[in-house]
């Protein structure tokens, strides 16, 4: 599966706000400017938003952009932040050292 493949696929099991052919077309126009990985991350970002769809993301001003991105990487560095709990730890090193 291609990314385009795997981001159109996202757009329709995600985004019911409009029609599947209009946010597949913003889609294509935010990629042809952006490429298909930055748009990944703000159709992610769109999602942890709870946007219905993506007319944000097109909106003039660039500001839907801005938020849908800021929401994917603050979703991404909580998940890069978690630790083992130190009883974890504790044992881990009991058993290696």
């Amino acid at each position: 599966m291609t990314q385009w493949n795997a981001l159109a696929l996202y757009v329709r099991e995600h985004f019911d706000g409009l029609p599947l052919a209009r946010n597949l077309s913003i889609a294509s126009q935010l990629t042809k400017k952006w490429g298909v990985e930055e748009v990944s991350r703000l159709v992610q970002g769109a999602f942890l938003l709870g946007w219905k769809d993506l007319r944000g993301l097109n909106a003039n001003g660039g500001i839907g952009l801005r938020w849908a991105r800021e929401a994917y990487w603050r979703h991404e560095n909580e998940r890069a932040k978690w630790a083992p709990p130190e009883s974890l730890k504790e044992t881990l090193k009991g058993m290696f050292g």
